[in-house]
């Protein structure tokens, strides 16, 4: 058995690449071609009306689907259901429809104006008169990165972008996309002051600097490579929390522990005390109603995102960030610190197993299999150790440690509202769970660790490394192992953090949606694998509206999202972090819409592989795509790799709507295939830039791709996009050249740098 524990530590503590000092040099020169510091040309402050809108037949106008509170269209007593059907005198009609017209109008006027419109309000013509106001701010902050070098000096292109005749529309699109970090976004719903409660700092900070997205992507991998080299759990959680801006204390390293008896008792005396920290956080933030709205956890996703439910689940939670989620998270850590210590001196055969098989007159409910320990503890819930040979286990459990044999684990969950660890010393061993298990922390902190074995997790939602309003964390630190689950699972936050941590072997990931690395608002998901030749699937069930019985939208695979206020509701939040940092091996990645480093509505998506001949294929939305005032990033630091997004691109490089993606690979001979508004493009004003270091490349895409960016009328500029190739022999479908610099007919470049 000691054997299998110092194989996994060796496993656990497993080296970088060869190549890593080779990857800090390629992140120098990709410096030089991306910490370029522009001045910045911003427009007037844009004019903000204040409802969410979709054209109406009948009558022939713009149905407003909701009012922000507050806003001018609330003040001039418009509200939701009303038609407009003329502005300033003009009817709402148009090439595009009435809803397209609408926001042309509202482009073309300034702050200050006020405008007569005229509206149906059930079936009967009305007038109102609006005046325009700029759109309000956030007042949040941005992130600070002292660690980034000063701004690099002699970029290559930048004359060329920044310096020729449409110098001042392409500095407009930075500045415009740096313009909303400052726009409050949830609607006025919530009452706060500043208008804004769930924006992050990261995000804010990348939307002012988008060119920095790669750099941030691997100082962000970096802190995470040194506390999984480290084998620091504990580092890991407060570096997600600091990112979340909810920061919190490391606790000195525990002492490790002689005997199994001492670590049982270590464990259950840690949880007992978290759990009373909690309730006494929980009691003095709610009153008793709040409880049940709270119980519908990471549903917030799949069955309330549109119901009054939700909303007051957003309520309820933002309660919570305000006061009581840091110290959540420190509790988290604190366990963390006490159990990864002591997987140490398991692993070196350093605790003595001194606990004797258990004698019962009557079968041990929910265990069959030898029992070593079995207690319940007031505070804390039912503790449980088991023997070395095959045990099964069901029902909730505040402690399971098996120390061998190969297990099942069959719909095991924490104590309702209570801390819970599963610790599985060595087998291969079968995990299944309905849903709600397997590292799922819900208002309170759970780890599920498994030292050794080729072991398989089953699950449906809210599985697999998932926090919501808490820490969820999945760690398997050897084999081959296989993962499968719905939704909201394998590396999932929602307004907590959520990881799964795989160190060794050739492992297999699937799920549906909201998966692989998914944040939602302030959330932190993660998936950290180590080292093998992994498989991700992401998708294949729920369809997406845009393509209905053809595709489908993952939401995963290093996802950030949030939501968006004037969809069907007149409230919203700024989104999260997901990502997937996987540091060697040949790897597949599938999905399908919005996933591989991307983004939706202020949000982050990192995807981060250091190393392998890499495949990724997925459909719009992916690779590296910023949507709707968001940032994304795909990062690859070697390898011959292949990008796919084949049916319709949106893609490998991508913004969309005042919003910055970047898909940069640093080395390698590579091809990228995509269909159109890919490989460097910016749509409705937004930046998109495909960067290749070098090797020899092939580059197929179809229109408005490879350096493109496109012109929106409602708002009166432009959209850049770049494709930046660094060296090699190149092929390129849409006119770029080795060693030329190919400018478009409007706000894009393919710039070969070919020397």
């Amino acid at each position: 058995m000691n054997r299998t524990f110092r194989l996994a530590a060796l496993l656990f503590l497993f080296s970088l690449p060869a190549s890593a000092q080779e990857s800090d040099a390629r992140m120098d020169d990709l410096w030089k071609l991306l910490g370029v510091a522009p001045g910045a040309v911003a427009g007037a402050p844009r004019p903000w009306l204040g409802v969410g809108i979709e054209d109406s037949a009948d009558p022939a106008g713009v149905r407003l689907t909701s009012v922000v509170p507050d806003s001018p269209a609330a003040k001039a007593g418009l509200a939701a259901g009303d038609v407009l059907v003329q502005w300033a005198g003009t009817a709402l009609a148009g090439e595009g429809g009435p809803s397209k017209a609408l926001l042309a109008a509202v482009g073309a006027a300034k702050a200050g104006d006020e405008v007569t419109l005229v509206y149906v309000r059930e079936g009967n013509r009305a007038e109102a008169k609006v005046a325009l106001v700029a759109r309000p701010e956030s007042g949040v902050r941005s992130r600070e990165h002292p660690e980034l070098p000063a701004p690099a000096d002699g970029v290559p292109w930048d004359k060329t972008v920044f310096g020729g005749d449409t110098a001042d529309q392409n500095l407009r699109v930075l500045a415009e996309v740096a313009r909303t970090a400052t726009y409050a976004d949830d609607g006025g719903a919530f009452g706060s002051s500043p208008p804004n409660p769930f924006r992050l700092t990261e995000v804010n900070y990348l939307l002012e600097h988008p060119l920095h997205l790669p750099h941030v992507a691997r100082g962000m991998a970096e802190e995470v490579r040194k506390a999984e080299e480290a084998g620091d759990l504990a580092a890991l959680l407060a570096a997600f929390a600091a990112r979340l801006d909810l920061p919190i204390e490391r606790t000195p390293a525990p002492a490790t522990l002689a005997k199994l008896s001492l670590l049982v008792v270590a464990l259950r005396d840690r949880l007992a005390e978290s759990n009373a920290s909690r309730g006494k956080i929980l009691k003095d933030l709610w009153q008793e109603e709040h409880w049940e709205i709270l119980e519908i956890g990471g549903k917030i996703l799949t069955e309330s995102l549109e119901t009054h439910e939700g909303r007051l689940f957003l309520d309820s939670a933002l309660r919570l960030v305000n006061g009581g989620l840091a110290p959540i998270f420190q509790e988290g850590e604190k366990t963390a610190a006490l159990l990864f210590a002591n997987l140490g001196a398991l692993s070196r055969g350093e605790v003595e197993n001194d606990l004797v098989p258990v004698a019962a007159a009557d079968p041990i409910v929910g265990v069959t299999g030898t029992v070593l320990f079995n207690d319940e503890w007031e505070g804390v819930g039912r503790i449980v150790v088991g023997g070395p040979e095959a045990n099964r286990y069901a029902g909730k459990f505040a402690i399971v440690i098996d120390v061998g044999g190969d297990d099942v684990y069959q719909d095991v969950q924490a104590p309702n509202g209570c801390d819970s660890i599963v610790l599985d010393l060595a087998g291969n061993d079968f995990y299944s769970n309905g849903s709600r298990g397997q590292g799922y922390g819900l208002l309170a902190s759970s780890f599920h660790v498994d030292l050794a074995g080729n072991d398989v997790y089953r699950g449906a939602d809210e599985v697999q490394g998932v926090g919501v309003l808490g820490v969820g964390v999945l760690a398997d630190l050897a084999g081959d192992d296989l993962y499968a689950a719905d939704r909201v699972a394998q590396g999932g936050g929602v307004f907590g953090i959520g990881i799964l941590l795989d160190v060794a072997g050739i492992d297999r990931y699937s799920a549906h949606q909201f998966a692989q690395g998914f944040g939602f608002t302030r959330g932190f998901g993660a998936i950290v694998e180590r080292a093998g030749n992994d498989v991700y699937t992401a998708g294949g069930k729920y369809e997406d509206f845009r393509e209905p019985g053809v595709a489908t939208a993952s939401l995963s695979q290093g996802f950030g999202f949030g939501l968006r206020p004037w969809d069907t509701r007149n409230w919203g939040s700024s989104g999260g972090i997901g990502a997937i940092f996987d540091y060697a091996g040949h790897d597949l990645y599938h999905g399908d819409y919005f996933c591989q480093g991307s983004s939706y509505w202020y949000a982050l998506g990192v995807l981060y592989d250091a190393a392998g001949r890499d495949r990724y294929v997925a459909s719009r939305y992916s690779q590296g795509a910023g949507i709707h005032l968001s940032v994304g990033v795909l990062l690859d630091a070697e390898g011959d790799d292949h990008y796919a997004t084949p049916s319709i691109g949106v893609s490998q490089g991508c913004g969309h709507d005042l919003a910055a993606g970047i898909l940069a690979d640093l080395a390698g001979n590579d091809t990228y295939v995509s269909g159109s508004l890919a490989q460097g493009a910016g749509n409705d004003n937004a930046l998109g830039v495909l960067v290749d270091l070098s090797g020899d490349d092939r580059y197929q895409a179809r229109g408005q791709s490879q350096g493109h960016g496109t012109y929106l009328e409602a708002r009166g500029f432009g959209s850049l996009g770049l494709l930046l190739d660094g060296g090699g022999a190149d092929r390129y479908d849409l006119g770029g050249e080795d060693g030329k610099e190919v400018a478009r007919e409007r706000w894009g470049y393919c710039l070969d740098l070919t020397r």
